[in-house]
Order: structure tokens, then C-alpha cells, then sequence
């Protein structure tokens, strides 16, 4: 599998990324318009942040947003979840029912699942991972992260989860939950994955706070380039990476930039047009830095010949 695109960006100063050579072009502080080249013309343009929701989020462990039609809560999963509601303060949550599943990833390691959850009604919620009861948890009337320790598994694999809920007499509301994390170490405290970001120039963005990856599947149309924006406050570690089937991910595109400064890099995905492959986007904090990154990839997307003409 041949190596189609690296830009190894091996300085600490952010600016030093335009100097890395391919693809690592520096937009200035005052917000110098992007290259036309190749984001205009004529081009197909699919906007991946367009398809965050079907994209796995990894943040020290998988993220399932519960209230944004997650693809794990979807299919014969959707048929156990109540129905998805926006609450006064805008974010989107689904309604628990009893006996609630999905099935999910674990590339090993996972040690814990936090559901964040709420019952305006007195509600109580036993997990379940793979049939096994992990314990109970008590919900409360305002937004709860409920914690439960799983139980040790060597190898990766899938998990099915299952909450069975139990209510203090016949509920007036049901309960609700915004997210669930699969992971070990640290909790996440947001998990919003599209929103603006404005670094002199507002883009639509990919948000990465602190460490993060969003994985995609996709099959690479005809004379295509994945172009991207990227840029952070503190100093970080952008990658992209490729993944055909089982193989170990390529890593395609390397650079580190902060400052609050956009900068854009593409990549040529010629080689792998018709092809279905595993795009994974990582934000990372340099060893010893801060892991409040405040990173984003601005308007990523695939840039795409118009081949009708």
C-alpha cells in the first residue's frame, strides 16, 4: 500500500507548519482566503463534518451521542430507544425505555461506561454488558454521569449493552440520556462534535477541545482529494490516517499547529478511488502539554472532479 501524501510537521511553531512543504499551506492571522484550487471549480464537494453522526468518536473511548441519531442507536437498535427531544437548552437527548440496547465497539482496554443521564420521576438503572449486571445507579432530577465498572476482557470485540430501568411508582416523565462512553481513564465532560470555530475566520468545523479522533467509513469517488482546514490554541498534533480492512492505519498527513491560526493540508486519494476505507482524523496534545486543546478541523471534505463533464 503505497503512501500517497506526508507532511511531518516536527516543529513547535505553529507558523512553521507552512514551511513542512505538501499540503501544510499557512492561512495568516488575518484570515487570508483559502486556495480556490482546491475547494471551487469544477467540483463535487461532500462535507464529512455533514456526517459526524455516522462517524465513531473516540475520546479516551468510544462516544455514543444519544440525541443526534447516533448510527449505534440506530437500525433494529432504534426499536428499544424512545424518542429523540431537544430540551429547553438545545441539546438533544433520547428518551430511556426499559430494556434499552446497542451494540458496540471495544478495541480493548475499556474499563468503565458512563451514561449521562436524568429522571424528573425517582428512577434507578442497572447495566447490563453482555448479559452480566455491572450494578445499579441511581438517577436524579438534574443531568447525573452514572458510573460503572465493567467486568475484565481480554481482546477486542463487541459489547452489547442493556439498561433496565426501575421506577419509584408509575413515572410521570421518563428518564433521559444525552451520551454513553466506553473507554478507561478520564471521562469526557462535552462531547459536541460540530460547531463554528473562529480563528480571525469562522469555519464549520470537526471540534476536538481535548484529544480526540473521529474514524469514518468511506468509499472514495473518482478523482478525489480530501482538503481540510485544521488549527487549535495550544500546540497540537493533527493527523489523518488511512485503514483498508484489517491492515494497520497509514498515516497520510502529519503536521502540528496552534496560535489560534488556520492552516489547511489535502490530501490526493486518487489510488483509492471505488474503494471503501477507514478515514480517521486525530487531534493530540504534545507529551507534557495541556490537554485543553481547543482544536478543530475547519470545513473538512471531499474535493472531487466533476466527471459528468
Amino acid at each position: 500500500m503505497c503512501c500517497l501524501f506526508l507532511a511531518l510537521g516536527a516543529c513547535d511553531n505553529p507558523r512553521d507548519a507552512a514551511r513542512l512543504g505538501t499540503g501544510a499551506a499557512s492561512l495568516s492571522a488575518a484570515g487570508k482566503a483559502r486556495s480556490s484550487s482546491m475547494r471551487s471549480g469544477d467540483l463535487k464537494l461532500r462535507l464529512l463534518h455533514g456526517g459526524a453522526t455516522g462517524a465513531d468518536l473516540w475520546q479516551g473511548g468510544l462516544v455514543v451521542d444519544l440525541g443526534r441519531h447516533d448510527k449505534y442507536v440506530q437500525g433494529e437498535a432504534r426499536t428499544t430507544w424512545g424518542r429523540f427531544v431537544r430540551s429547553p437548552d438545545g441539546v438533544s437527548h433520547a428518551e430511556l425505555l426499559n430494556g434499552a440496547r446497542l451494540t458496540v465497539p471495544d478495541r480493548g482496554g475499556a474499563r468503565l461506561v458512563a451514561l449521562r443521564a436524568s429522571s424528573g420521576t425517582g428512577c434507578s438503572v442497572e447495566l447490563m454488558v453482555d448479559g452480566k449486571s455491572t450494578g445499579t445507579r441511581r438517577l436524579a432530577s438534574k443531568w447525573k454521569t452514572l458510573r460503572y465498572a465493567l467486568p475484565e476482557v481480554t481482546g477486542t470485540g463487541q459489547r452489547t449493552l442493556e439498561l433496565r430501568l426501575t421506577y419509584d411508582g408509575r413515572p410521570t416523565t421518563p428518564a433521559v440520556a444525552r451520551w454513553l462512553w466506553l473507554g478507561a481513564g478520564k471521562i469526557p465532560t462535552t462531547v459536541s462534535r460540530v460547531g463554528k470555530r473562529s480563528f480571525a475566520q469562522a469555519m464549520q468545523s470537526l471540534l476536538a477541545d481535548t484529544p480526540r479522533s473521529y474514524a469514518f467509513q468511506i468509499q472514495v469517488p473518482e478523482r478525489c482529494n480530501l482538503v481540510f482546514d485544521y488549527g487549535a490554541r495550544a500546540l497540537t498534533l493533527f493527523e489523518v490516517k488511512l485503514r483498508l480492512g484489517q491492515e494497520p492505519p497509514v498515516t497520510m498527513f502529519a503536521a502540528r499547529a496552534g496560535g489560534s491560526i488556520w492552516y489547511q493540508g489535502w490530501i490526493d486519494l486518487r489510488d483509492y478511488a471505488g474503494r471503501t476505507v477507514g478515514l480517521e482524523l486525530h487531534a493530540n496534545a504534545g507529551r507534557g502539554r495541556p490537554a485543553s486543546l481547543g482544536a478543530a478541523w475547519g470545513e473538512p471534505m471531499l474535493s472531487c472532479a466533476d466527471t459528468e463533464q
